[in-house]
């Protein structure tokens, strides 16, 4: 197991989990959506240091993994 797993639920059946170990990237699973395997593939492959950027990465900005930004929450209608 990794020293830090971070997570993705996204809406529509889709879900993202990169597990770091020592600031680097060691495994990554994607879920629902094919353009998301590339780019976790990779960064795997090459052990990707993300140290400088792991409040981006914890915040929900994946962009630094080749990632599109996750959509913003949709906020509910409240009934008139």
């Amino acid at each position: 197991m990794g020293d830090e797993e971070l997570v993705q639920d996204l809406p529509r059946g889709r879900y993202r989990k990169v597990v770091l170990a020592e600031h680097r990237v060691v495994g990554a699973i994607a879920v629902g959506d094919v353009a998301d395997h590339e780019p976790l593939a990779d960064a795997v492959r090459q052990g990707r240091d993300v140290r400088h950027a792991l409040d981006q990465l914890r915040a929900g900005d994946w962009t630094e993994l080749g990632l599109a930004p996750a959509p913003a929450p949709r906020r509910g209608r409240r009934a008139a």
